[in-house]
C-alpha cells in the first residue's frame, strides 16, 4: 500500500491524458497508473490520478463538480468546436458590453440547464462513441443531458474574445457552453483555451503533488484489532458497536498506525455496524 497514493497532475497543453499520467509513472516509479477523467490535449490544468492499488478508487473521486478557466473567440465555429476542428461556420457578430454578457450568463446558463454534449466527445450512443461517428460524417441526433452551472466569476471581453471562470456538475462539456453562449449572443464561437482549476476539493497543483489515500478522502478513521484486519482482508464482515453512523458510510482502516484501506457499512443494527472490505484494502504486512 506503500506507493497507492493519489497524485494531482498539472496537465501541460498538447499531451494527451494518457501520456500525462505514463510520464509521472515513470517518473516515480508507479507499477500502475490511473487517473478519474480526461483531458482534450489542447487543455491544461489538474487531472486526478491514482497509483497501484489506488486505481481502484477512480469511482470515488468522478463525477465531482470543476471550475474552469474558460476563452472563447466569436465570430466561427469548428467542427470539434475547439481549435483542433476546422471551420465550418462564420457568421458576423456584435460584441456585448459586459452587463449584457452577464445579463445572459444569468439568465440563460446559470442553474439546472439542458445541454448537448458536441458531436466530437467519447459518450457513447447505441455502443458508439460519438467521436468515431463524427470522424465518418455520420450525423445522429444527440440526446440532451441535464447539467448544473453554479456560478461566473472573472468575466472579461477583449475585442471579440470572451473569458471567464466557470463552476459546474460533472457532466459538463465547456465546448457546448460556448456553442451555446454565442447562440444567445445570435452569432457562433469556438473555445480557444480551457484550464481546470480544480476538481471538488482538489486544486490544480503547480506542478505534481501526491497525497496519501487517508488524507485525500474525508472518511473517518477507525482503529481495529489483529483479529477484525484479517477478518476483513479475508472478505469477511465484521460487526462492532458505534453510533452515529450513515449507512453506505466508509472508513479509513488503521491497526497500529498502519494504514490498512477502506472498509463500508454495509448494514445499521440499533448501534451496531457491519463493516466489510473495500476493493481498495491490503494486508497488515503490505
Amino acid at each position: 500500500m506503500e506507493n497507492s497514493k493519489i497524485i494531482l497532475i498539472n496537465k501541460e497543453m498538447n499531451i494527451s491524458s494518457h501520456k500525462a499520467i505514463k510520464k509521472v509513472q515513470k517518473e516515480y516509479g508507479f507499477k500502475k497508473i490511473g487517473h478519474a477523467g480526461t483531458l482534450d490535449p489542447r487543455a491544461t490544468g489538474l487531472m486526478i490520478a491514482m497509483s497501484d492499488k489506488a486505481t481502484k478508487l477512480s469511482d470515488l473521486l468522478m463525477k465531482k463538480d470543476k471550475i474552469y478557466k474558460v476563452e472563447l473567440e466569436l465570430g466561427y465555429e469548428t467542427d470539434t468546436l475547439d481549435l483542433d476542428g476546422q471551420i465550418i461556420l462564420k457568421k458576423e457578430y456584435q460584441v456585448p458590453n459586459l452587463d449584457e454578457l452577464k445579463d445572459i450568463l444569468n439568465k440563460f446558463f446559470k442553474g439546472e440547464i439542458e445541454q448537448i454534449p458536441p458531436m466530437y466527445s467519447a459518450i457513447k450512443i447505441n455502443g458508439n462513441k460519438l467521436y468515431n461517428l463524427a470522424r465518418k460524417n455520420i450525423q445522429i441526433d444527440i440526446p440532451k443531458r441535464l447539467v448544473k452551472i453554479y456560478d461566473y466569476s472573472d468575466i472579461q471581453i477583449n475585442e471579440n474574445k470572451i473569458s471567464f471562470i466557470v463552476n459546474v456538475s460533472s457532466g459538463t462539456y465547456i465546448r457546448s457552453l460556448v456553442r451555446d453562449i454565442a447562440y444567445k449572443l445570435d452569432t457562433v464561437a469556438t473555445m480557444t483555451y480551457l484550464e481546470r482549476l480544480s476538481i471538488d476539493k482538489f486544486k490544480n497543483p503547480k506542478d505534481i503533488e501526491i497525497i496519501d489515500v487517508y488524507d485525500a478522502l474525508d472518511y473517518k478513521r477507525l482503529n481495529l484489532d489483529l483479529v477484525q484486519c484479517e477478518r476483513l482482508k479475508n472478505g469477511l464482515s465484521i460487526f462492532i458497536k458505534k453510533e452515529n453512523i450513515k449507512e453506505n458510510e466508509k472508513f479509513h482502516i488503521f491497526y497500529e498506525n498502519k494504514y490498512l484501506g477502506i472498509a463500508d457499512v454495509i448494514s445499521l443494527n440499533n448501534g451496531t455496524i457491519e463493516l466489510k472490505r473495500n476493493k481498495f484494502f491490503g494486508g497488515i504486512h503490505e
